[in-house]
């Protein structure tokens, strides 16, 4: 479970301020 949990930082952190960006945009919310 942890190492899912690394995987996820990983993949999270970046991807959330893209999506973020375009989201909001479109005046979506993002988790």
């Amino acid at each position: 479970m942890s190492a899912k949990a690394e995987h996820y930082d990983v993949i999270r952190k970046p991807i959330i301020t893209e999506k973020a960006t375009m989201a909001s945009e479109n005046g979506a919310v993002v988790f």
